[in-house]
């Protein structure tokens, strides 16, 4: 048996960190949102858990497989060969890994014909991570506590994102710690009306953007509010940093505003991909013949 799934970004349309818990994670107030950026994701059957990437780098310590084992506890199989072929960028705040280790978790829901829905799979993603159990369905969700308390948000809709891939890297356990230094940087009251932004008004989001630890990724790395200048200069309806970064998008409801910003960007020697907003977290793109029809 075999499947093959998509495993699509996330962006953060508001990000605002309330509060430091016992276990050392961090509570947040966010709003998740999928993004048309995915990776690839096949699973077959083996005779024992194996995990391949187009990235060497990435093959120990992956999420991917450690989804793989953990829900392997739920009912024995011999095992799986996953096989990871990566364009969402790590270290990004873009929840690649994160998105991969719930592809996993889905398509072995199915696969191994286990039968758990889509609340349970969740308790079993937070094993994993705090972002892994937003991408088992993925949209647009409010996300807090730790990443464990999920609340589907009315669709906005298909728009253009662009997306800046930045060149480097930004560790999350890096920016927490210098936000806890340095919270007094962070004045935003938080979001006032969390009907009214989400709406599918892509102004009222625009108008109330926020991330946390936007000031202090900013301070290693300027370009990131470089980038959302030029951005709004040229008309985008907002320009934030996702998660703890440093990648950067802009919101453009107008595409002539869209091949604006992409232009800018370009010019500031980047890698930029134009992208829209997805309302799923995966999408199955292959079954083995167990699964036909």
């Amino acid at each position: 048996m075999k499947t093959k799934l998509r495993a699509f970004a996330k962006i953060n349309l508001y990000l605002k960190v309330t509060g430091k818990r016992p276990d050392g994670y961090h509570d947040i107030k966010s709003i998740f949102q999928t993004i048309s950026l995915f990776d690839e994701v096949s699973l077959q059957d083996s005779k024992e858990i194996q995990l391949t990437c187009n990235w060497k780098n990435l093959v120990k310590e992956n999420l991917a497989s450690k989804a793989a084992n953990v829900l392997r506890e739920y009912k024995y199989f011999p095992g799986v060969k996953i096989n990871l072929h990566k364009s969402i960028p790590e270290a990004s705040g873009l929840g690649g890994g994160s998105s991969d280790a719930a592809a996993v978790l889905n398509g072995l829901n199915l696969m191994w014909n286990l039968g758990l829905k889509n609340n349970e799979l969740e308790k079993v993603a937070l094993e994993l991570g705090s972002d892994v159990p937003y991408f088992i369905t993925g949209g647009t969700k409010l996300v807090e506590g730790r990443g464990e308390k999920l609340t589907s948000l009315t669709e906005l809709g298909e728009t253009t994102i662009i997306l800046a891939k930045l060149p480097f890297k930004l560790s999350t356990k890096l920016v927490y710690d210098t936000y806890d230094k340095n919270n007094d940087k962070d004045g935003f009251k938080g979001l006032k009306n969390i009907s009214g932004p989400v709406n599918g008004n892509w102004n009222k989001i625009a108008s109330n953007m926020h991330n946390s630890l936007e000031s202090v990724a900013t301070e290693i790395y300027p370009i990131i509010n470089t980038l959302k200048q030029k951005a709004l200069q040229e008309g985008a309806l907002g320009a934030l940093m996702s998660g703890s970064g440093p990648s950067v998008f802009a919101i453009c409801t107008d595409e002539e505003i869209a091949g604006k910003v992409e232009k800018s960007w370009l010019r500031e020697s980047i890698k930029v991909l134009k992208l829209k907003t997805i309302s799923r977290a995966y999408q199955m793109i292959d079954f083995g013949e167990e699964y036909a029809g």
